[in-house]
């Protein structure tokens, strides 16, 4: 993920930390126990979706390092196959096989 975003995950793990540390100190002023869970569980559902990209993002580089190749082999295989047909019939019944040039 964007390096942004893990950083914000980060900071609020801190803060996270931070505000369990100091709860009593917290509640005392009126603040909210719920709202220190409910940050808690986004958080943990942020860096849940964020395990996740980044295990998409290798898989998407694993696949497209695959693809690359496969296309690789299957133009270098259109080209001998054209190749072979220019060089052992007329020009004039290349479009049989599907070649369209010219010459």
């Amino acid at each position: 993920m964007p390096k942004i975003h893990l950083d914000a995950i980060k900071k609020t793990e801190a803060l996270l930390q931070e505000l369990k540390r100091n709860q009593t100190k917290l509640i005392e002023r009126g603040f909210n126990e719920q709202l220190i869970r409910k940050l808690e569980s986004d958080n943990e559902t942020a860096r849940i979706y964020n395990d996740e990209y980044e295990q998409i993002r290798v898989d998407y580089k694993a696949k497209t390092a695959q693809l690359n190749a496969q296309v690789t082999a299957v133009k270098k295989q259109y080209i001998e196959t054209k190749r072979f047909i220019k060089s052992h019939f007329n020009p004039s019944t290349w479009i049989q096989f599907g070649i369209v040039d010219k010459q």
